[in-house]
């Protein structure tokens, strides 16, 4: 398939000017429009960077569609120069074409998702508590912070249901700040799902009702995207402020730009959820498949996972991922609500726990944050971790539940030497590792997780046990 622009990746020391001109002189005179960083908004922090390679990363664009074949033969020819000539892999949104403390909003009872009892969703009854507990987790969740989840889509409309929580985004095609979603809707009906606002006696309620939302749009008008617009919405976003990124977006290949964007995220403290993507016979779509973002599988009202959804050993959890009803806002019918299936929606339902678990405790560093969301699942499928429900489908009241009662220690602390409890990995120091270590041996039901009475029962008091383990360290 012709392409209309390659990825390439300069050799350390090599001088940029340098390199475009040694570029253009291996491709036919005049076919090349154009040789630009690949990050056309430069990262805030230029150290943290340039460390992961992303100041050597740049976009040839051709003024022409030319061969694949052409870019591996410039590669071949300037092997002085480049250290790696990549195909921009095209993306997709990744869905499904085809006084009480429940707010008072008048479509909330359609939102299975939040709470279940049971009720039929376009006809099909669910079963009851194959939800999120979200109610649960508005009870108990903290107000100390304002966590902003930022949207990697088609753009955000201002529809009424997300008034005054849309912050000023960024259009990375374009290079403004047009985000409108005219055309789409995909991100709208995902922001919806996030944050919609509760008990304006309008539409639904979104899972995180104290957040906001900034809009990052990486598509063009007809929500297509590809890697390098991607990347740079990523690292646009972390430098941003962003606590958490939502990515409802699937590209069948990685590149080392999206992947060096996903480690400057991750770096910069944002937790990243992406959806898994909908062809179950094709493995986990990227950015999902990096070990720093949390991959994302869709279940339906029954808890039952849905037989688009993909599947794999990077799956890390799974949320409601059918017909779930949200915002919806397109030219021909604007500031609606409207049913969508996919993994799209089922990461941002995630994200908006994240947001929950941020306002909760917003010191705590994303990697314990993708900790405690890992432990706060509910166990389907097979025993344990497994391929197509991760840890099990998320439960927001334990994840705020998990979140209050976790002392907040994410670096390392040197153990003096004395017996350690919570140093499962015996290496000497109480670090994350010990954490993901507790996440998989509580979910194998192995002895060495069972921290708490009565022994041979595993539940969240084996989580709040470890925590405090955890916190004391160790004597010596």
């Amino acid at each position: 398939m012709a392409v209309d622009r390659i990825g390439v990746r300069l050799r350390p020391g090599v001088d940029p000017r340098e390199a475009a001109w040694a570029i253009r002189s291996v491709f036919p005179a005049g076919s090349v429009a154009s040789v630009r960083p690949a990050l056309r908004v430069a990262p805030q922090d230029s150290a943290l960077a340039s460390r992961l390679g992303l100041d050597r990363e740049f976009v040839v664009e051709f003024v022409a569609p030319m061969t694949p074949g052409v870019a591996d033969a410039a590669s071949a020819m300037r092997s002085d120069v480049l250290e790696g000539v990549e195909a921009v892999p095209v993306g997709h949104l990744t869905d499904d074409t085809s006084e009480s403390l429940a707010p008072a909003d008048p479509l909330f009872a359609l939102q299975y998702s939040l709470e279940n009892t049971g009720q039929p969703i376009l006809g099909t009854p669910g079963s009851s508590g194959a939800d999120i507990n979200a109610i649960g987790a508005w009870g108990m969740r903290g107000t100390a912070g304002l966590p902003i989840v930022a949207v990697l889509d088609s753009g955000i409309a201002p529809h009424p249901d997300l008034a005054g929580i849309l912050l000023q985004g960024w259009n990375i095609p374009l290079q403004n700040t047009e985000t409108g979603d005219e055309f789409s809707s995909h991100g709208t009906h995902v922001g919806g799902i996030i944050a919609a606002i509760h008990n304006n006696g309008a539409g639904i309620a979104g899972v995180a009702p104290e957040c906001r939302l900034l809009p990052v749009k990486v598509t063009n008008l007809f929500g297509q995207t590809d890697a390098v617009w991607l990347s740079e919405g990523i690292v646009w976003a972390a430098d941003r402020g962003a606590h958490v990124l939502n990515i409802s977006i699937g590209l069948s290949s990685g590149t080392s730009l999206l992947r060096g964007a996903v480690q400057y995220a991750a770096a910069k403290g944002c937790v990243i959820v992406c959806s898994a993507g909908n062809t179950p016979t094709l493995p986990v779509v990227y950015p999902a498949r990096y070990p720093e973002t949390i991959a994302v599988s869709a279940t339906d009202n029954r808890d039952a996972i849905l037989n688009i959804s993909a599947s794999g050993p990077e799956i890390d959890m799974a949320a409601p991922g059918w017909n779930v009803l949200s915002t919806w806002h397109l030219w021909s019918s604007p500031n609606t609500y409207d049913f969508k299936t996919g993994t799209s929606q089922a990461a941002p339902v995630v994200a908006g726990v994240a947001a929950l678990v941020r306002a909760t405790r917003p010191e705590l560093p994303g990697t314990t944050v993708r900790t405690i969301l890992s432990a706060s699942c509910r166990d389907l499928g097979a025993p344990g971790r497994d391929p197509v429900y991760g840890y099990g489908r998320i439960d927001a009241a334990l994840a705020v539940a998990n979140a209050k009662a976790f002392g907040g220690a994410s670096g390392g602390t040197t153990i003096p030497g004395a017996e350690c409890p919570a140093d499962l990995n015996k290496d000497g120091v109480l670090s994350n590792a010990d954490f993901f270590l507790f996440l998989d041996l509580f979910a194998a039901r192995d002895p060495r997780a069972d921290f708490s009475l009565p022994h041979g029962v595993f539940n969240s008091d084996d989580f709040f046990a470890f925590s405090a383990a955890y916190i004391a360290g160790c004597g010596g």
